[in-house]
């Protein structure tokens, strides 16, 4: 399961170390490399819509094996792509096809998991592997390419597809309760519930940005550390490193919290604050004479203070995700579909958004930090507390 629901964000953030190798290889600019990573949000969302509508008809399984099929597919056509649009375009499909691992391995834990100790406790599981998986992406896509070459990255997502393919087919239970009739789908009914969902609305935007801050720190980083501070790919990818150890980190003060009894709004807050206060300590050298500093100390302090800031967004996640579609139990799979398309969306769009400011600076995923950060903790101050009992305990 953990790697069904890690496999996507693996995806995702394995191109990191290659943006500089794709703008050389294609003979295109640097933001359009890095478009290979916001385009992939804009199929996912639209992949999290299909499958998880589908599986409240088909059941999870059928839909997982078919988006595992679709996932493969696109990864050798990836492989293939003789420009840089082709390749966007194709990653589109992959993530398409990527987005039925997302949806539909939190849907099975919505089966299995009743009471809400029990949901995040689950997610915690779930959000750690989240983290955890995209911080390996860069140390894998790093030697990968120092190795071979970054096309090596396209055989081994291949792989990756065929392996997950089979052990679906094997091993993966289904959960699904009951298979709806048509006349009992009811999709407009459950969307026009969620869209009116003022609750929901404040999740979306929650999720959409701490995924930002995450793909923002593999967006941006591959530049930073290896064109302004020339480390090579593999050196790079120990940032996976730090980033998935502030994963581990958070997943356990995550599950400290709930065992203490805290509530959702008090984890999240106490999220959403210790990304801010670690926004300030990436930053900190640089409003003190950060060009003067060792270059090796740069280098650490930047791995240190990112690893921080992913033990605020990660340990915010899994209260979002157990408490999101408590009042869903009926139409899990068309409601989290609905969901996960509204903050994938709005994720594609604030990584696009994210695109156009790019640059090497070291200034700028600081400055994406606060800025989300601040803006959902104002949000969460302002209107958490009018959300109903099941969301905000």
């Amino acid at each position: 399961m953990i790697l069904l629901i890690g496999f996507p964000q693996l995806s995702e953030t394995i191109f990191a170390p290659i943006l500089p190798a794709l703008s050389a290889h294609y003979h295109v600019s640097e933001n359009l490399s890095q478009a290979t990573l916001s385009v992939y949000f804009f199929g996912f969302a639209w992949g999290v819509l299909f499958w998880g509508i589908l599986a409240d008809r088909l059941g999870r399984k059928p839909c997982m094996i078919a988006g595992l099929l679709c996932y493969t597919l696109a990864s050798i056509g990836l492989w293939a792509s003789p420009t840089i649009w082709t390749l966007l375009i194709i990653r589109v499909f992959q993530a398409f096809g990527a987005a039925a691992g997302s949806v539909l391995t939190q849907t099975i834990l919505r089966d299995c998991f009743q009471t809400p100790h029990e949901r995040i406790r689950a997610f915690s599981m779930v959000s750690q592997a989240l983290a955890f998986a995209p911080a390996v992406g860069p140390l894998l896509g790093g030697y990968l390419a120092e190795l071979f070459y970054f096309q090596a990255i396209f055989i081994f997502l291949i792989l990756m597809g065929i392996v997950l393919l089979g052990v679906s087919l094997c091993l993966l239970p289904e959960t699904l309760p009951v298979r709806l009739e048509p006349e009992k789908f009811q999709l407009w009914s459950v969307c026009k519930r969620v869209l009116r969902d003022p609750q929901i609305w404040i999740y979306v935007l929650l999720v959409s940005g701490l995924n930002c801050m995450v793909f923002s720190c593999y967006g941006e980083s591959p530049f930073v550390f290896m064109e302004t501070l020339h480390l090579s790919k593999t050196q790079y990818g120990w940032l996976g490193l730090a980033v998935g150890s502030g994963s581990f980190v958070a997943g356990k003060i995550s599950t400290w919290l709930t065992e203490k009894k805290k509530s959702p709004a008090f984890i999240i807050r106490l999220g959403l604050q210790t990304t801010i206060v670690s926004g300030l300590l990436y930053l900190a050298p640089s409003l003190f004479h950060f060009d003067v500093w060792e270059r090796h100390l740069q280098i650490i302090w930047l791995m240190a203070t990112s690893g921080l800031v992913f033990v605020g967004i990660v340990m915010t996640l899994p209260s979002i995700f157990s408490q999101a579609l408590v009042d869903y139990q009926d139409c899990l799979g068309r409601a989290g579909a609905i969901f996960g398309a509204l903050y994938y969306a709005a994720l594609s769009v604030m990584m696009a958004l994210v695109n156009l400011i790019h640059n090497p600076s070291i200034w700028t995923f600081g400055f994406i930090v606060l800025g989300v950060a601040s803006g959902l903790l104002v949000m969460v101050m302002a209107f958490g507390k009018g959300l109903g009992t099941a969301t905000f305990l």
